[in-house]
């Protein structure tokens, strides 16, 4: 439970950061300077999102990312990861590029 909220955290809040300040493109890999305003909005964005997303925690992590195949090997599960993104995507606090982001990055673990 916790490394789900972990790793939650760690994919969505450099997004949100990157939404709060008006960014509708965000650049993998580069770091998002911003205005004062612009934090006071960032922090609350995170804020509601963290929100959103404790009410909505059993929901959100109902099913498992991946599974044990045949050979005993853990493997992404590419249809409950893309049901995850879905309800994360309910939110409203995240963008259609956060979602091909981390579904690149599903595909690419899987």
């Amino acid at each position: 439970m916790i490394k789900n909220i972990f790793w939650g955290i760690c994919i969505t809040l450099p997004t949100l950061i990157q939404l709060s300040a008006g960014s509708s493109y965000i650049p993998e890999g580069r770091l998002v300077c911003m205005v004062e305003s612009d934090s006071t909005k960032a922090i609350q964005t995170i804020t509601q999102f963290l929100h959103w997303y404790k009410k909505n925690y059993w929901v959100v992590n109902k099913t498992g990312l991946s599974f044990v195949n045949e050979k005993g090997i853990y493997q992404v599960d590419s249809t409950a990861c893309a049901k995850y993104l879905d309800i994360l995507m309910a939110s409203g606090y995240l963008s259609n590029n956060y979602k091909k982001t981390v579904a690149r990055l599903f595909l690419f673990k899987g």
